[in-house]
């Protein structure tokens, strides 16, 4: 199933409160200048990654179970396995929408969001639909 386009532009359009799983430190990756370009967007990040203490010097979450407040998305930068884990045991009411990077395609985590009614992009990159659509 193909992802909804219009949904990703409106989800791009305006700054919203987004968690990111799999945050980096590592410049060259999509965890590193995704979130970044989110965030110089005015996107407010709550980053995820039990390995670093921040990023872009906002506090970084250990894991999801320390997100309290509802968010607009979650972007996993996970591998596959991982991130059907993730949707697997997630609390759908905390987000409007899932968000799996280029590479990452999950019928299993297709059908989840669409039974729990939330929106589910996969297989896409933030960053190139952002350079595509708004500059």
């Amino acid at each position: 199933m193909e992802n909804d386009t219009k949904t990703m532009i409106e989800f791009l359009s305006t700054p919203k409160r987004i968690v990111v799983m799999g945050v980096s430190s590592k410049t060259n990756k999509a965890g590193y200048f995704v979130p970044k370009l989110l965030h110089d967007r005015g996107f407010s990040i709550i980053p995820i990654n039990p390995f670093m203490d921040e990023f872009l010097g906002i506090q970084t979450l250990k894991s999801l179970d320390e997100v309290h407040d509802k968010a607009d998305g979650l972007l996993i930068y996970r591998n596959l396995e991982d991130a059907e884990k993730i949707i697997e045991n997630l609390k759908f009411q905390k987000f409007s929408l899932i968000w799996l990077p280029e590479g990452i395609v999950s019928p299993k985590s297709r059908k989840l969001c669409e039974e729990n009614n939330v929106l589910y992009v996969e297989n896409e990159c933030p960053k190139k639909i952002i350079e595509l659509h708004f500059n």
